[in-house]
């Protein structure tokens, strides 16, 4: 079919941003098979949410949308093929970080702690893998290590130029891989994915 911009499915959400920015929702929505769909009014989904881990989630959600997180993770060659669903997820667990020119974001032996979306800028890895740099989309690490309570980062990363990433904590990826397994796969033993 013509004009699709996003393709929603079983479990995917939408109009929660327009909720809770009190804000005209952007897109129109077209069934293009039968489906069964559950819509809340305003308050009634404010008042569902109202001091729940939901509406901190779809705050930072909300924040990270009127950041370029969505084109960022368009921009990985994983991230690309995700549900829309797998993105919010992403998105929720998404924090941002800068770095200065040199600034070192973390060194090879350090316990992982995290991985790290390049927003912008250009990060140069040094270690195990000949040196290069990468850029918008680039994820950096191996996501496996994360996995391991006690596990290393295979190389470090330094800051060629400022740079703007995103970063997602150990503990919310293993929720996240094991939520979605697909995914881990697919980034299962990469140092960096494009």
């Amino acid at each position: 079919d013509e004009g699709f911009s996003k393709l929603f499915t079983v479990g995917d959400y939408l109009g929660e941003m327009s909720v809770l920015k009190s804000e005209k929702r952007t897109a129109n929505l077209r069934a293009v098979t039968d489906c069964i769909m559950i819509a809340f009014g305003r308050y009634d989904f404010l008042g569902l949410i109202r001091n729940t881990e939901a509406q901190e989630s779809l705050e930072t959600v909300a924040a990270m949308r009127n950041d370029e997180s969505w084109d960022v993770l368009n921009a990985n060659g994983v991230f690309r093929e995700c549900t829309e669903g797998q993105k919010t997820q992403l998105m929720s667990i998404m924090g941002r970080r800068t770095l200065r020119a040199g600034e070192r974001l973390w060194r090879a032996g350090d316990t992982v702690h995290q991985m790290a979306l390049i927003k912008s800028g250009r990060l140069r890895i040094e270690g195990q893998v000949a040196e290069a740099a990468f850029g918008k989309g680039c994820l950096l690490d191996r996501a496996d290590l994360g996995l391991e309570g006690r596990a290393k980062h295979a190389v470090t990363v330094v800051a060629q130029e400022f740079s703007e990433i995103y970063t997602l904590d150990r503990e919310d990826l293993c929720e996240f891989f094991e939520l979605n397994p697909g995914v881990l796969v697919k980034l299962y033993g990469s140092v960096f994915c494009e």
